[in-house]
């Protein structure tokens, strides 16, 4: 019986299972390091894509500003598009080893989003108190008075927002992209 165990323990048979499986633990352990790499790499590339074309769109927002004194609806939902991508794809940001780059992305993004809920909201505040044209024609003055009131302060506001959206954008984002791109080689 010793024997017929001394045997199977030196065959050839037996040693080559032994090996194969060894070598298919370590290629797998290699395969994983290298697709947590990739991963880690396009984790980054998407951040610094998503923080980039909020840069591009908060410009044409500030654009849009300045030649004709209106908040643009459209860059509001593009820069909400790019705020849902990252939101979709927020579980993989654990790819991501560095904790800091991880914090950085997260807060610059939800600020960005928080500025463009409270532009909505201050958006909407206006519309809803918006009384055009004379103030006297309505058949309570003063309450038309009041409520212009709100509403223009309400687009100041709004304005003031989207002052401080751009200046987070552009003082944030740049060097959060370049973060994310120079961390991805």
């Amino acid at each position: 019986m010793l024997d017929w165990v001394i045997g199977v323990v030196t065959s050839q048979f037996v040693w080559g299972i032994a090996l194969g499986v060894l070598l298919s633990a370590v290629s797998a352990w290699f395969g994983l390091k290298i697709n947590q790499k990739h991963a880690q790499k396009n984790v980054k590339r998407l951040c610094a894509d998503v923080v980039s074309n909020i840069g591009e769109q908060v410009s044409g927002l500030t654009e849009m500003r300045e030649k004709g004194k209106g908040i643009d609806h459209e860059f509001l939902d593009l820069i909400d598009v790019e705020i849902g991508i990252y939101g979709r794809n927020r579980e993989h940001l654990v790819a991501i080893e560095d904790g800091v780059l991880r914090r950085d992305i997260r807060d610059y993004l939800t600020r960005v989003a928080i500025y463009v809920a409270r532009v909505r909201i201050l958006l909407k505040k206006y519309y809803e108190n918006c009384r055009p044209g004379d103030p006297n024609v309505y058949p309570y003055p003063d309450v038309a008075r009041q409520s212009q009131a709100i509403a223009d302060r309400a687009l100041t506001e709004a304005h003031s927002m989207c002052g401080s959206l751009r200046d987070h954008v552009s003082r944030n984002g740049p060097s959060l992209a370049a973060k994310c791109d120079d961390s991805s080689s």
